[in-house]
């Protein structure tokens, strides 16, 4: 791991929040990111903190960015816990001022708090022991609370609970002994979990567990702590009995998939392992999203591709000039793609701009293509866009001059669409009673569009917005045009 992790790019710069949650304040958090026990999960935005502001990030002056600014703002005598670079309790120093200006000066890749770019297990421990000795739930607990209490609260402290306040007080209302803090919620930004162990008197216990080496699926490559001691533990000792199972969970605030309502739920059986006599009798994955390989190693590259004259002339008519049909007619409209540190697939994805109309047979547009890898809550991607021009297409005003001899629905155009399509029809005759309805796949109606009535080739343009002028989301949706008696219907893709 410590060779490919070296040339991971500076996420923390650019922190990638979007990509792991919501971004609304106290929103629920992604069930991908639950399931990532690998990297930081960058959980202080949701808790009203900025991007960086956890212990030992660098971001002295709290603005979201490590640069010199911070480095000034330590010489000027600014101490907090993001100025502790070092990780030695105390903020500013000048081993802190040191390290903060190599970082910048870019001889120092990363910062030692910077877990997602530690190259080595050592590295992980290291900072881990330092942030262990910072955490002492005890201090907050008044002598009313049990290990699992103890143990969520530092999990709270070091991964993040969005919503805490609320979740304190759900606590308080059934549990008032037992005194929980948002002090430092999301303070040292590490993806640490609670782990369901049973001590050697035989009774359920908790413990925490942080992962510093590469797979979270065995069982060695975990660091486990009890709530009263700084120093890691083992099978065997008195929180972890060597014949008994141990489970990875974790409480978080999410959507629940069922209700749909946002609720505070413990996720269970991320991992468990039987041990016997100390040692894994094997590692099962409670949850799908639980992730299996670190997905910052993995990269995916997409090919340009050079711009498209298409004409129109002797290619088969109502043509939505797909990337498919157009490889299918000799033109290269499909970029190549390529992938590193993975074997999961790549998924190719395309959305089309608005046409510019130059004349009633000549139109172009813009094609953007973006390659994509899914893994543990992270979407590793690449982007290309293509120009594409369309020929030779037969004048509107030629066709209206021969009316049709049906009433006919054409495939929307473009589809996939962003944030616009249209739908061509034509009507035979008069039609009193004309209209077009664009239904969501739960049936639900969203939008009726009324057009000409007249008998000729007309075109409808659909927005991707409701009946109330509202931005619709991303999905299929179905349309159905209405003539006297007849029907006709479709799909099309909205894909933003």
């Amino acid at each position: 791991m410590g060779k490919i992790l070296k040339n991971l790019t500076k996420i923390l710069m650019v922190p990638a929040v979007a990509l792991s949650f919501t971004g609304e304040l106290n929103g629920p958090t992604s069930l991908d990111v639950i399931g990532n026990p690998f990297s930081q999960p960058n959980v202080s935005v949701q808790v009203g903190k900025q991007s960086l502001e956890w212990y030992g990030s660098g971001d002295v002056n709290n603005d979201g960015k490590i640069d010199q600014s911070d480095l000034d703002a330590m010489n000027s005598g600014t101490s907090n816990y993001m100025s502790d670079i070092d990780g030695d309790g105390t903020p500013s120093t000048q081993s802190d001022k040191n390290l903060l200006a190599g970082y910048i000066a870019k001889t120092i890749p990363y910062l030692p708090g910077h877990w997602n770019e530690l190259t080595t297990r050592d590295e992980r421990k290291s900072w881990i022991l330092k942030m262990r000795k910072l955490e002492d739930p005890r201090t907050l607990a008044n002598g009313n609370w049990v290990c699992a209490d103890f143990i969520n609260q530092m999990t709270f402290d070091f991964y993040g609970l969005s919503n805490i306040e609320e979740f304190i007080q759900n606590e308080k209302n059934t549990h008032p002994n037992v005194v929980h803090s948002s002090k430092d919620n999301a303070k040292f930004n590490l993806p640490m979990y609670y782990f369901s162990t049973t001590n050697t008197s035989g009774i359920s216990h908790s413990a925490a567990g942080i992962l510093v080496g590469e797979d979270p699926l065995k069982f060695e490559d975990w660091l486990f702590f009890n709530y009263y001691n700084v120093n890691p533990i083992k099978p065997g000792d008195f929180d972890m009995d060597a014949n008994h199972p141990v489970t990875m969970g974790l409480e978080a605030y999410y959507e629940n998939q069922l209700t749909k309502k946002n609720e505070f739920n413990f996720i269970s059986n991320l991992i468990k392992w039987e041990l016997i006599n100390g040692v894994p009798s094997g590692g099962t994955s409670g949850k799908s999203y639980l992730t299996l390989k670190n997905p910052n190693i993995i990269k995916v590259h997409v090919g340009n591709l050079e711009k498209l004259l298409v004409d129109n002339n002797g290619l088969p008519a109502d043509q939505n000039f797909t990337p498919e049909f157009l490889k299918s007619k000799g033109y290269n409209s499909i970029p190549d793609t390529t992938k590193e540190n993975t074997t999961l697939p790549i998924t190719l994805t395309h959305t089309d701009r608005d046409t510019i109309r130059t004349s009633e047979n000549h139109y172009s547009f813009f094609r953007d293509f973006v390659a994509s890898i899914y893994s543990g809550g992270i979407i590793k991607s690449d982007s290309t866009t293509q120009e594409i021009e369309i020929d030779n297409l037969t004048p509107i005003e030629g066709l209206e001059n021969t009316l049709p001899k049906d009433f006919r629905v054409y495939q929307n155009y473009p589809n996939p669409f962003n944030p616009s399509t249209t739908i061509r029809y034509e009507l035979p005759s008069y039609t009193s009673n004309f209209k077009l309805e664009v239904y969501d796949l739960t049936g639900k109606l969203v939008r009726t569009l009324k057009g000409d009535r007249d008998a000729g080739i007309h075109e409808l343009k659909w927005d991707g917005r409701n009946e109330f002028n509202q931005n619709v989301s991303s999905g299929m949706y179905i349309y159905r045009a209405f003539a006297g008696d007849k029907v006709q219907a479709g799909k099309m893709i909205l894909q933003k």
